[in-house]
């Protein structure tokens, strides 16, 4: 999911930079600026060149007029609706249950998509410990030579109940539909576009 993201990042921004000609210059002189675009900070950087972007066609544009505290309610809600339905609720009841309990105090909903930050505060430390450590874990491919369990000491730690992958697709989830909301306007702003 994490690899679909990015691509899906990049795509967003080359399509601004199709129809931006100085931003595509800026683009093509320094992309490396967005890395890979799976850090927070390369996709918080994406989150506001889209904004601006926007702003830059409806000056008076403000994130919560497409994406809300009341969207992300629905988001969260929809995943736990298609969690409770699958055998993996049940192979992984302790994870899951710990979600359910315990989603709000890590995933405060209140800290997402402003127009400043995509996370606020505290959310952005979460990204970068559940989401992105273990992309990178996966993406190349550290557990061949690490540990495949963690030690106790990681184990024992107060956030070690936070490592499972609902919170992981949760942040990716949100963090998708953020996009879909936004690059939707953006298209939309567009006159004439094709």
């Amino acid at each position: 999911m994490t690899g679909a993201q990015e691509q899906k990042m990049k795509c967003i921004l080359w399509d601004i930079a199709t129809i931006d000609y100085e931003f595509r210059y800026k683009y093509l002189k320094d992309s490396n600026k967005y890395g890979e675009c799976s850090s927070y900070g390369s996709k918080n950087l994406i989150y506001k060149t889209i904004i601006d972007k926007i702003k830059n066609l409806d000056n008076s544009f403000n994130i919560s007029q497409i994406f809300d505290v009341n969207k992300l309610k629905q988001i969260i809600k929809e995943i736990k609706e298609i969690s409770d339905n699958t055998i993996i609720s049940i192979w992984q009841k302790r994870e899951y249950d710990f979600y359910k309990t315990n989603y709000s105090k890590k995933i405060n909903i209140n800290q997402i998509a402003k127009d400043t930050n995509l996370f606020e505060s505290s959310l952005q430390d979460v990204y970068e410990k559940v989401v992105y450590k273990h992309r990178n874990k996966c993406a190349h491919n550290t557990l061949s030579y690490q540990r495949n369990k963690p030690d106790l000491k990681t184990i024992a730690e107060d956030d070690y109940g936070y490592q499972n992958y609902y919170f992981r697709y949760t942040l990716i989830i949100i963090i998708d539909s953020i996009f879909m909301a936004l690059y939707k306007k953006y298209t939309i702003l567009q006159p004439n576009r094709y």
